[in-house]
């Protein structure tokens, strides 16, 4: 899936749709939302942590955070830019 299959799959899904983007080495501590959260990485490398396990993303890679899932983030040395879709439940 490319970016604007991603995008345009959030908004049929009624997602806001935000691009974000982190500097080197940026870390995101633990968190968790009341929300479900959609990823897809556009640039950069970032892995995502919950639930005791890690995801690296890519360009092109996606994944969905559940509401109140505690999850974490850190921004490899390359940085990271991201398409977030949000999505009240």
């Amino acid at each position: 899936m490319n970016q604007q299959e991603f995008e345009a799959g959030l908004l049929r899904e009624g997602y806001q749709v935000f691009l974000g983007g982190m500097g080197v080495n940026a870390v995101i501590p633990k968190h968790g939302h009341d929300m479900v959260e959609r990823y897809m990485a556009i640039g950069g490398e970032m892995i995502i942590a919950q639930d005791g396990n890690a995801q690296i993303m890519g360009p092109g890679d996606s994944s969905t955070v559940g509401p109140n899932d505690r999850h974490a983030g850190h921004l490899r040395a390359s940085g990271g830019k991201l398409r977030k879709g949000i999505c009240t439940v």
